[in-house]
Formats: structure tokens, C-alpha cells, sequence
């Protein structure tokens, strides 16, 4: 009888886990699939490239396919029909998707735009290997690992690789764009070494946050990914939107300021004045902010101070923490 119950009990709750996350009209393992523990995915129409959209839906991991061993994301033999993904991000209720799983989009040969929110910290190996139609690709700044073969034989041509990513695994994008190799561009002292191309170029930051790749100039990584120049290069308007930008990010990743114009002040403390003042206490950024590191006030010895202090007599005052 117990083990009855517990049959049941599983499928229940298998049940109700179908009916949040697949649409209504749709049936699990048909038209709609389970791709981790809280993910599924369905597809919908693709008006703009004339196929289908892979929505992808939930939160936290995607699985790990391991396609040359035969395990293949259950969505794949739709692969010729689907021409864009869309992967759901974080929200009040949900840190949304965090992983693109391994062998995903693995030979999706007509796939042409994928959408990946910030709540993506990884792009496992393999994820986008053989997507050959795919040109171009916006990683978010949130992402931090990518893994080996990712973009393998993609038709990526050009690739601007956040500085929040740490690890880059072998081959990420051995014959991406071709035997020619993709441009990647990548922050200095990033573990951009080369990865599978001999096009390897650099972008630097600036204090403001503004990012400067060759001879343009852009408010925001996401104005870099997408060749948004700032017109005139590093201009004031460059760098009050890229300061907004920084303001905007401090906002939701810390809770050191309530409301945008609080974290706008702080940014613009930090970026015009060199130090942030808050109280007594004086901080050099915004990090050492989050993390409580102010600057030490100087602290006089006996010896110092009687070296500092006047011969007539006058006493002196000893400056402390």
C-alpha cells in the first residue's frame, strides 16, 4: 500500500510540475519537454525567420546532454524547425534559468538568434556546437564560465566575451566563423588566451565603465555587443550613460543603495570625487563599499607625535581609528 502511495505521490507531483511550466494545449514529452528540474521547453511560432521559437522556461540548471553518447535534448529532432531560442531570466519569484546545459542547440543548423537573460552564470560544452547559421550572439555580463567546444564549428563572426567571465575551456571556438576563425574580443588579463582562434583582439574599460575596442568607444557592454558606438568617442554623454548604466547594475546586485538616484550619487562619488564619503568613514569604490573596507585614518605613535608637535609646549592631538 505504502509503495502505491508513493507511486502516486510521484506522479503527482511530476503532474503539477506539467501543468506550471507547459502551456496549456501542450503535452509533456510531445510538444513539451523537460530540461532539468524546474525547466521545460515548448516551441512557438517564429514569425521573424519564418520557423519556430524553442522557449525555454523555469529556473536554476539546465541537464547536461551527452549527445556522441546518444543522449540528445528531447526537442531535437525539431531541430530543422527551429530558427531562435528564448531563455527565460530571473524575476521577483523565480533567479530564472542559470545554465545553458551541454549539447543543447548541439547541430541546429537553422537556429539564428538566441536570447540569454542575465541569470545565466554557465554555458556548458558544446551548447552551441554546429549551429552554423548562427552569426552572432550576445553574452550577457552575468555569465562566468564557458565551456570546452561551446561554439565549435558556429557560424559566429564576431564575439565580445564580458570580463565577469573566468573560465574559458579548450576549442570554445575552434572554427567558429569558418577555418578563418571568429573575432574574439576579449578584456585584458582575461583567460582569453587562444581558444580555437588566431582572432584574438582586446577591449579595455575605462573608469566610467565606458569600453573602448580598437578606435570606438561604447557606453555599455551591451552597446559593444550590439556595435552601438558612442558618437565623438569619449564623450560626457559616453560617459554619463555608461555611469547610469553602472548605477542601474549596482542597483540589482547590491542592496548598499534603495533607489536609483541613491546608487547614481554613489557612482558618481566614486567616478568624479575618488572617494565615496558615507558618515565618518571615507571608501575609495564602490567595492571596497560592498565589502566594508574604508580607508584608515593614520595612526600616530608616541615617538611621532612628540616629533610632530611644537617645541613651545603647545600639546597635540593624536588622530585614531
Amino acid at each position: 500500500m505504502r509503495k502505491w502511495i508513493l507511486i502516486l505521490s510521484i506522479i503527482a507531483s511530476y503532474n503539477t510540475y506539467a501543468a506550471v511550466h507547459c502551456p496549456e494545449g501542450t503535452t509533456l514529452d510531445v510538444d513539451c519537454w523537460q530540461c532539468g528540474d524546474d525547466c521545460t521547453a515548448y516551441l512557438s511560432d517564429d514569425n521573424i525567420n519564418n520557423g519556430k521559437t524553442l522557449n525555454i522556461k523555469g529556473s536554476g540548471t539546465m541537464t547536461n546532454w551527452v549527445c556522441h553518447e546518444g543522449i540528445w535534448p528531447s526537442w531535437s529532432d525539431k531541430r530543422d524547425e527551429i530558427t531562435s531560442a528564448v531563455i527565460e531570466g530571473k524575476s521577483e519569484n523565480s533567479t530564472g534559468i542559470t545554465s545553458i546545459g551541454a549539447w543543447t542547440f548541439m547541430k541546429f543548423t537553422n537556429l539564428k538568434s538566441v536570447d540569454i537573460p542575465d541569470s545565466v552564470t554557465t554555458i556548458e560544452g558544446s551548447a552551441f556546437k554546429g549551429t552554423t547559421s548562427l552569426e552572432t550572439i550576445e553574452i550577457p555580463s552575468s555569465v562566468t564560465d564557458i565551456g570546452s567546444e561551446t561554439f565549435y564549428n558556429s557560424g559566429i563572426t564576431s564575439i565580445a566575451i564580458p570580463d565577469s567571465v573566468t573560465t574559458i575551456q579548450t576549442n570554445a571556438f575552434l572554427y567558429a566563423g569558418g577555418y578563418a576563425g571568429s573575432t574574439i574580443w576579449c578584456a585584458a588579463d582575461t583567460p582569453c588566451a587562444n581558444k580555437g582562434s588566431n582572432n584574438i583582439q582586446i577591449y579595455s574599460i575605462d573608469k566610467s565603465g565606458v569600453y573602448k575596442a580598437g578606435d570606438a568607444y561604447y557606453a555599455t557592454f551591451q552597446d559593444f555587443a550590439r556595435d552601438i558606438k558612442c558618437d565623438g568617442g569619449l564623450t560626457q554623454e559616453c560617459i554619463a550613460k555608461a555611469l547610469e548604466n553602472r548605477a542601474l547594475v549596482l542597483k540589482q546586485k547590491s542592496d548598499i543603495c534603495k533607489t536609483e538616484d541613491e546608487c547614481l550619487a554613489l557612482v558618481h562619488a566614486e567616478y568624479y570625487n575618488g572617494t565615496i564619503q558615507i558618515g565618518n568613514k571615507s571608501y575609495v569604490s564602490i567595492e571596497d563599499l560592498i565589502n566594508g573596507h574604508h580607508i584608515l585614518k593614520r595612526i600616530y605613535t608616541i615617538e611621532e607625535a612628540e616629533r610632530v608637535s611644537k617645541p613651545s609646549g603647545n600639546t597635540f592631538k593624536i588622530r585614531y581609528k
